[in-house]
């Protein structure tokens, strides 16, 4: 398979540290959430935002793709991206991924095919695949709300 690009990301101190890139231009302070014992006080992002951001621009990214094969803008199209950080019985911890999308005056047809198409070539779907639970959902002006969950 040919390497098509590279991210190189230095992570200083884990929860409690801080990521940069090698150009320097994404550079933030990373701290755990409130919910897992994170401080109100101290500002900074933590890994399941920064999980949801890179997943959600790239599922959009594939949506996109879907879509113009389709001959449909996304144009008013809103995508939410929710990753829950959940305790496992076993020990340790688990992410489940929930993608939230509306796409106002796309056929429920054509819509639920773009989500399936995206599900399916975005890179971040293919990794978690068999690996975390997915779930996506849509709503839009022409459909009632419908869900679509896919292991993985």
């Amino acid at each position: 398979m040919k390497i098509l690009y590279t991210a190189k990301i230095l992570v200083k101190g884990g929860r409690k540290g801080s990521v940069q890139s090698e150009d320097k231009r994404l550079r933030m302070a990373v701290r755990p959430p409130v919910e897992v014992g994170g401080d109100p006080e101290d500002k900074g992002t933590n890994p399941e935002e920064l999980f949801a951001a890179a997943y959600g621009s790239s599922f959009r990214g594939a949506m996109e793709s879907a879509a113009r094969a389709a001959h449909v803008s996304l144009k008013e199209c809103l995508l939410t991206c929710l990753v829950h950080l959940r305790e496992t019985t076993e020990g340790g911890h688990q992410l489940g991924i929930e993608l939230q999308v509306n796409m106002p005056g796309v056929n429920h047809a054509v819509a639920e095919k773009i989500l399936e198409s995206a599900h399916r070539t975005c890179p971040f779907s293919k990794a978690l695949r068999g690996n975390a639970e997915v779930k996506l959902s849509m709503a839009n002006s022409r459909a009632k709300s419908a869900a679509l969950s896919f292991r993985g």
